[in-house]
């Protein structure tokens, strides 16, 4: 029970990297940092694998773009309206 109580009061923060091909599809997909360390990163890793981008464009065609990161964070603050 205590650890759920902790996660509630603390924020995840998770740094992924990843590549995106022509047709906008995630792949290479690696978690580079998380705090709390490994308790999620099975879980960020299956979400960002649904994530589709529009591809980068270089005279009109398509390219991949390689080695894109992006930073996640979850704040289970209960008490704010925002």
């Amino acid at each position: 029970m205590f650890k759920y109580v902790w996660f509630t009061l603390t924020p995840l923060i998770m740094l992924l990297k990843y590549d995106v091909d022509t047709s906008g599809t995630l792949s290479n997909i690696t978690v580079i940092d998380s705090e709390p360390r490994k308790i999620f990163d099975k879980e960020a890793t299956r979400a960002l694998r649904k994530w589709k981008f529009k591809p980068a464009m270089t005279n009109g065609q398509p390219i991949a773009s390689v080695g894109q990161t992006v930073k996640i964070e979850f704040n289970m603050d209960q008490g704010s309206e925002n």
